[in-house]
């Protein structure tokens, strides 16, 4: 696209009608403007043409045209990958888009953006059908000037004074107006809106239902600034209307009306203790007789006629009622009169229901019933309250009979009997309790003088039979009143199933008793138990010094603990035959407590020992050897030998001669420990070391070395310690 750059003659044209222009202003080219950086019009109109022209030629040569969319988001949807140089128009914004490579960009509003009061542009449709419209409407006015006046200020003062003559109100008048304008002020600086203090009397008129007065809080006033008395309707004979429908109210006298009705005080009460008072208080409205629901009814007080027909059931369709019947119908004290209260949760017999009646007569008392079956309280049982008439009916029955037949005592209770008594257990007078309340009944009979008590129970409409219990005191109970008690006294011997019935013995003082002394007759077989007291001396297998124990067994086979006083030891023996066979004793420090498995004999493997020598003197008239041993569990073995010298007395050189000693068990190695002495006991020459050699594990030598003239050892004792295993 090009801009012609010889531009010879501009011209402006003002359109009168259609057909009629009229020519305002011209430029030609000879004519010269000068531009504000120096250059002519027409050398700057000749830039500006080049200019634009290099820029448009730069695009037109990478631009690649696609179909236009709707709007910018639907580019990115329609051409989701686009390459550069791709040119897009939205028509609802009017834009061109191409994508630089990076980005869609908008380089152009589509030459000529649309027209707005601040910049030229094309005209939408709709604009140039309303131009064309005002064009063919356009006018010119005779009255022009008058028309110019016209401002904004003056049209609404112009509409403010049509409202003000057409309003229907009369207005007020310059006198007037000076008046309110008066009262205006007075309102505004003597009863500030902020508070303050009015002298005199306000009177605000309006409707009380417009409530023409709205204050959070009224405090009287003493007439001086400070608090006082609060007078409303001081001085009238007006009431004074509270809450919203303004039922309640006080009147000119100062008296309360809740509701309408006046409420009770010390100066009313006589008067409000009639069934229209008694109705006012309650809240109901007098009624006639049709309307019984809706008042307290007084049936013997005249106003509705005959009440002797009505009946207490009646009362119970009222809801909250009351009445004097005579009637004798469900009637808790047969015939008479009687007050009845019904308290009913609404007027409906067949609801939830309850009655109290009180006789008129002092001896009818004071009963109730409830209910709240749907079938209603008519013929329900009434229940008398206790008191000095009843009471023994609520509380066990105590009574005093005589000359009875216990059988016939059947209600529960608790009776003194005396006289002459039928199936009683004891001829004597007598405490009986009788229970007929409980699943088994029972009597229980309590003898004024003895200590014991029977019983007996009723099942299947019959008495069983009478059982002792208890029964103890300072003094013996009679053989006579001994139930089960044997045929004689003392009854025949027994044993309990032992030998012997008598359950003690004494030891005899000596060191040979047997089993035989544990017996009265002197068995040693069969069973029996026994607790033993000792002798000062006792055999080696009770302990001595007074000591006691126990002794038990069976058949054959028995068994004896014993025990001392003075120290802590417990011997025990058991066997068969007439004496033990073997005892044993534990002995230890009082207060210790021992464990039998730390004991070490739980360890010992195996023991022996042999005697077999006589001590004899120096010339040999003796010889043998004497040992001990013990192996334990864990593998040590301990050794004692005693052997006699039979070398006899001889004359020999010192350290010549030896003998072997033999071990009773052998040890694993030689590394055993050996200790012993030797003895000359012809001249007392003392005890020496033995001296050891040649060490085995089933023996080992010794040496003699002579003491005195032509003299040797006579014996030696060794000990060795080593292992076994």
């Amino acid at each position: 696209m090009k801009i012609n750059s010889k531009i010879s003659k501009v011209k402006k044209y003002r359109k009168i009608s259609d057909s009629e222009y009229q020519l305002q202003s011209q430029w030609t080219s000879s004519d010269t403007v000068e531009m504000s950086n120096g250059n002519s019009l027409e050398k700057e109109l000749k830039n500006m043409n080049t200019e634009i022209d290099n820029k448009l030629s730069a695009i037109e040569t990478n631009i690649d045209w696609k179909e236009s969319v709707n709007s910018y988001e639907d580019i990115l949807t329609t051409y989701p990958h686009p390459e550069d140089g791709w040119t897009v128009n939205t028509k609802t914004d009017n834009l061109t888009y191409r994508y630089s490579g990076s980005a869609w960009v908008a380089i152009s509003a589509n030459a000529i953006p649309k027209a707005t009061q601040s910049l030229d542009g094309l005209l939408s449709k709709e604009d140039k059908s309303n131009y064309d419209d005002a064009n063919n409407k356009k006018h010119t006015h005779s009255n022009k000037s008058v028309l110019d006046g016209i401002t904004s200020a003056l049209i609404a003062a112009w509409n403010s004074a049509v409202k003000h003559i057409t309003d229907t109100v009369k207005h007020i008048t310059p006198s007037e107006r000076t008046k309110w304008n008066t009262a205006y002020d007075k309102a505004i600086n003597d009863l500030p809106l902020s508070g303050g203090t009015l002298t005199g009397s306000l009177t605000v008129q309006g409707n009380a239902t417009d409530n023409p007065i709205r204050a959070r809080g009224i405090v009287g006033s003493d007439g001086k600034g400070s608090d006082g008395d609060l007078y409303l309707q001081y001085g009238t004979d007006n009431n004074i209307y509270l809450g919203k429908s303004g039922k309640s109210y006080i009147d000119s006298e100062g008296y309360f009306y809740q509701i309408g009705n006046k409420v009770l005080d010390s100066k009313n009460y006589t008067s409000v203790m009639t069934k229209q008072g008694v109705c006012d208080i309650l809240g109901y409205t007098p009624a006639t007789e049709t309307e019984s629901k809706k008042y307290i009814k007084v049936y013997n007080s005249g106003e509705i006629g005959d009440s002797d027909s009505v009946t207490v059931n009646d009362l119970a369709s009222q809801g909250f009622a009351t009445g004097m019947i005579a009637a004798t119908e469900d009637s808790p004290i047969g015939s008479g009169w009687f007050h009845a209260l019904n308290m009913g949760w609404v007027d409906n017999a067949t609801t939830w229901t309850s009655q109290l009646a009180i006789g008129t007569e002092h001896q009818d008392g004071l009963y109730y019933r409830t209910t709240n079956s749907s079938s209603g309280i008519s013929g329900k049982p009434w229940k008398r309250v206790l008191d000095n008439s009843n009471y023994t009916n609520y509380a066990l029955k105590a009574e005093s009979l005589s000359d009875i037949d216990l059988n016939n005592v059947t209600t529960s209770g608790i009776y003194h009997l005396s006289g002459t008594l039928t199936n009683n257990p004891l001829s004597c007078n007598a405490t009986l309790l009788v229970d007929f309340n409980v699943g088994t009944p029972y009597q229980i009979f309590m003898p004024d003088y003895t200590y014991n008590m029977y019983k007996r129970t009723y099942s299947s409409s019959t008495w069983g039979e009478w059982y002792e219990f208890g029964g103890s005191s300072s003094s013996s109970v009679a053989w006579d009143n001994i139930t089960g008690r044997p045929s004689s006294y003392p009854p025949s011997n027994h044993n309990h199933g032992t030998a012997d019935p008598n359950f003690t013995c004494f030891l005899t003082d000596n060191t040979s008793a047997g089993f035989s002394a544990l017996h009265d007759n002197g068995a040693t077989t069969g069973f029996f138990l026994k607790t033993i007291r000792g002798q000062y001396t006792a055999p080696g297998w009770f302990e001595g010094d007074y000591a006691s124990g126990i002794a038990f067994g069976g058949a054959d086979t028995h068994a004896v603990i014993s025990c001392r006083y003075n120290f802590p030891r417990v011997t025990f023996a058991g066997g068969n035959g007439t004496e033990p066979n073997w005892w044993m004793r534990l002995a230890g420090t009082s207060g210790h407590s021992y464990n039998m498995d730390d004991f070490a004999t739980s360890g010992i493997e195996s023991y022996g020992s042999s005697d077999n020598y006589v001590f004899s003197d120096c010339y040999g008239s003796g010889s043998g050897t004497n040992y001990y041993y013990i192996r334990y569990t864990n593998g040590i073995q301990m050794i004692f030998i005693e052997i006699h010298n039979d070398n006899s007395r001889q004359n020999v050189s010192q350290g010549s001669g030896k003998k072997t000693i033999s071990f009773p068990v052998s040890f694993v190695n030689n590394k055993y420990f050996a200790f012993g002495k030797q003895n000359i006991s012809s001249d007392a020459s003392g005890n020496n070391l033995v001296s050891f050699s040649e060490k085995n594990t089933s023996s080992i030598d010794v040496r003699h070395y002579p003491y005195g003239y032509n003299e040797a050892a006579d014996y030696f004792s060794m000990f060795f310690v080593g292992r076994w295993k």
